[in-house]
């Protein structure tokens, strides 16, 4: 079987959904802030479309992504997570400004 047998096997790719992994803080609420943008009509409807993501808003934003996002959502919401649990083990990815 090729990759044109099965067309709904490029849907499950994860790779074309993969957030890059942010350096800092800032890189991760900018990330979160596209997130929340991207799917503001899918999952967040019912807030604010000027919200400015920070550390505050950031576990409600990635919730609703794992929640009511579509899979590339939930993929994009796992990858967040993980970097935002990163961020608070790795002083490396704190935000320079507070340094």
């Amino acid at each position: 079987m090729t990759e044109n047998d099965n067309p709904g096997e490029a849907d499950m790719n994860t790779d074309s959904c993969q957030a890059p992994t942010p350096r800092s803080l800032s890189d991760l609420l900018a990330q979160v802030q596209a997130a929340f943008e991207q799917y503001r009509t899918q999952c967040f409807w019912f807030m604010n479309p000027r919200l400015v993501v920070t550390e505050e808003t950031l576990p409600r934003i990635i919730k609703g992504l794992l929640s009511h996002g579509d899979r590339r959502a939930y993929v994009l919401g796992r990858q967040l997570a993980e970097a935002a649990r990163a961020s608070q083990a790795n002083p490396e990815l704190s935000d320079p400004a507070q340094a």
